[in-house]
């Protein structure tokens, strides 16, 4: 018996599943790779993976060092 999905999830689903095609509101069909190799069904709530963050126009955490350049100058006092 096919249990149906969770209301709150079967809501955010809108779009086929992009790794197995399952419809909205299936279930996806994935590979048990711990009890060997046997198809089991699990509720497909995560579609797409999440893309990398926007980063570029954000600023770095900290400052950034110059390599290049000494951390202490040496001062030469005479």
């Amino acid at each position: 018996m096919i249990r149906p999905i969770p209301a709150a999830y079967a809501g955010a689903i809108d779009v086929p599943c992009p790794t197995c095609s399952a419809e909205p509101g299936a279930f996806c069909l994935v590979e048990d790779g711990r009890r060997g190799p046997r198809r089991r069904r699990v509720p497909c709530v995560r579609r797409c993976p999440p893309g990398p963050p926007d980063v570029e126009h954000q600023a770095p955490a900290y400052p950034t060092r110059s390599f290049s350049e000494p951390i202490h100058p040496h001062e030469t006092q005479e």
